[in-house]
């Protein structure tokens, strides 16, 4: 990555780790409202102006910063009061902190946490917000928001995915794939067909399913779009390697990170010396064995880049071939799909390749969340009160048990954490004792419009069984339904990979 490059700004810890990665912020802010100002008049805070501030709600969102007036009924989405493009010469700028209006002696502490975006590229006619927030803290949060949004444009996001491809391909990896589920793979994983260009599904118990959800035995062999040949955990096989299998019980065999072969799902580790076989139960050449070893080195660049650019785990772990896991509320590592690693969960590594000892946590103490919504009115309202397990219950279990109190209206619950929204793909990754003692959230009906809380007020532990059973059942219907969609796209003359058939001759 180049330093000094206008995009490497993205990769700053400031917008990585303190910037929410659907972009950017919400909440009150005092302000006029856009303005465009003469530099060399008297300050925004003349006894005219000042006439002019009230409480505004803004979101900004990634490269664009949006004001509404909630108070005339402004709709977010629709109807912005005004907008203020990020991506141009913007400056942030901190103010002078003031006890007190320097017009007016009686108007006390307006412009303390006083800060102002404004369009460097004129010489005296400013674009111009000025906002002042409530806190020292909710001003600097604003302000680092804002200048990363000013990175956040077309030019530099696609100058930083062009980087990030150029180091992929040097590595010879794939930064990122997907299968036709949309969900992300595994560290050199890719979708798996079989034989006869038939697509396979991975289940959400981690089943690998035929398109009529048949389930697969370790016979069938796997093979990628491009008809190549694949491992049984779907990564494309080096030169002159070949899938392999252990005996007794009969069991997938694949290289892992730190070069031992490791059978799985029961984790036996098998020497290079040991019997490998083929699909048809005849044993493998050495110099075959021997040739898979050669994943070893793209398997732990994967795992680098998996970790850089997709978990927001400080430090993520992976099993033995690259996969990413995650804890249980009990403690112990599963993969993503849900699959328990048995034995080889003695033996976890980081994102480099190195072998980490994993201590399971035990069962937390239970401690009340409370949810507070803010007001159109700028009022902070206590809606709920949650008993969660500390270290375990996830922002994922507290959203399903808000909406058990919602009305049909409200369509979606945002989390915001100082303003800031948490991706909804993030909740099941977020521990919800991490923002003890409350949670703020923002609701928004089926069209995004920000709404009222007009649901019940509740206090109940959070059901974990019961969310654990409901979550289950929803990726059930969400997996069949996809399945589903692609045999329909098939039925159209459509391949599952998004090419038209060739029509048969009469």
């Amino acid at each position: 990555r180049a330093a000094h490059a206008p995009y490497s700004a993205l990769a700053e810890s400031d917008y990585v780790h303190k910037v929410s990665a659907c972009g950017g912020m919400e909440g009150f802010l005092m302000s006029p409202g856009f303005k465009l100002t003469d530099t060399r008049q008297k300050s925004m805070f003349s006894k005219e102006l000042r006439k002019q501030w009230k409480k505004m709600y803004f979101v900004l969102k990634d490269s664009h910063l949006l004001m509404y007036d909630l108070t005339d009924h402004s709709e977010l989405i629709t109807e912005p009061k005004g907008v203020l493009y990020m991506g141009q010469d913007i400056t942030v700028v901190r103010q002078h902190e003031e006890t007190e209006n320097p017009d007016d002696a009686g108007d006390q502490k307006m412009v303390k946490f006083y800060f102002t975006a404004m369009n460097a590229q004129t010489d005296n006619d400013v674009e111009s917000i000025a906002m002042c927030a409530e806190s020292e803290e909710e001003r600097e949060n604003w302000m680092r928001a804002l200048n990363a949004s000013t990175k956040v444009t077309t030019k530099n996001v696609m100058m930083a995915a062009l980087e990030k491809e150029n180091i992929c391909v040097k590595a010879g990896i794939a930064a990122l794939d997907v299968d036709l589920q949309g969900r992300i793979t595994d560290p050199l994983c890719v979708q798996p067909f079989d034989e006869k260009q038939k697509p396979l599904y991975r289940h959400p118990d981690g089943r690998t399913l035929t398109r009529d959800l048949a389930a697969t035995n370790v016979d069938v062999k796997r093979f990628s779009k491009a008809a190549q040949p694949l491992d049984f955990f779907n990564r494309h096989l080096p030169q002159n390697a070949a899938p392999m299998f252990a005996s007794n019980p009969v069991e997938p065999v694949g290289v892992g990170v730190d070069g031992k072969h490791y059978a799985m799902p029961s984790g036996r580790i098998l020497a290079p010396t040991d019997k490998h076989y083929d699909f048809e139960g005849q044993p493998l050449h050495q110099d075959t064995i021997k040739a898979a070893d050669q994943i070893v080195e793209p398997l732990r660049v994967a795992c680098i880049v998996r970790a850089a650019n997709i978990s927001r785990e400080k430090n993520p772990v992976f099993d033995p071939l690259g996969r990413p896991l995650k804890k249980t509320r009990d403690g112990k590592l599963i993969t993503l799909e849900g699959q328990p690693l048995g034995n080889v969960e003695k033996c976890v590594f980081d994102s480099l390749g190195t072998a980490i000892k994993y201590t399971p946590i035990s069962s937390g103490a239970v401690k009340t969340l409370e949810i507070a919504y803010l007001t159109n009115e700028a009022d902070l309202v206590t809606i709920g009160k949650l008993g969660i397990e500390v270290g375990h219950t996830t922002l994922a279990d507290v959203h399903a048990e808000i909406k058990k109190n919602l009305t049909t209206k409200i369509s979606a619950v945002t989390f915001l954490v100082k303003g800031m929204p948490i991706p909804e793909r993030e909740k099941e990754q977020r521990i919800a004792s991490d923002y003890l003692p409350a949670l703020r959230v923002s609701c928004r009906d089926i069209h995004g419009k920000r709404m009222q809380w007009d649901g019940k007020k509740f206090a109940a532990d959070v059901d974990h069984a019961e969310i654990d059973e409901a979550t289950a059942k929803e990726k059930e219907n969400d997996f069949v339904k996809v399945v589903n969609n692609q045999k329909h796209k098939k039925s159209r003359g459509t391949s599952v990979a998004g090419t038209p058939r060739t029509p048969r001759a009469p």
